[in-house]
């Protein structure tokens, strides 16, 4: 899905747009980092389901410093593809998730995600 936003985005930004997105900072170090959290989130979130850890549902408000729809967009897509949480809203600066695990959530507000998105509007 990630993939598919990024091809869209890029056909239909204007040349003239001053967006600025690294596609090949996407495909060479988010990509393959993103892959890694999902598979580590889904042993994760499947070891909380069977009842080998304990856990407590959440949702709040997680701050967004991506400049660009699209890396909101990708923001959220990623924190959705990720087992165990959902994007509920994007508001203004800041995205509503909702995380199986309340670890989830606390692992978004330290912003490794955010400043990898971040880094690819630069």
């Amino acid at each position: 899905m990630i993939i598919v936003t990024a091809i869209n985005s890029f056909l239909m930004m204007s040349s003239d747009s001053k967006a600025s997105f690294s596609y090949k900072k996407f495909f060479v170090s988010y990509l393959p980092w993103i892959l890694k959290e999902i598979v580590v989130s889904g042993i994760k979130t499947s070891s909380a389901i069977l009842g080998f850890r304990k856990f407590k549902s959440n949702a709040k408000k997680i701050k967004a410093s991506q400049r660009t729809p699209l890396g909101i967009l990708i923001y959220g897509n990623s924190i959705t593809l990720t087992p165990g949480t959902v994007t509920i809203e994007v508001g203004q600066g800041d995205l509503f998730v909702h995380a199986l695990c309340n670890n989830s959530l606390n692992e978004l507000e330290v912003g490794e995600m955010d400043k990898r998105v971040s880094y690819l509007e630069k």
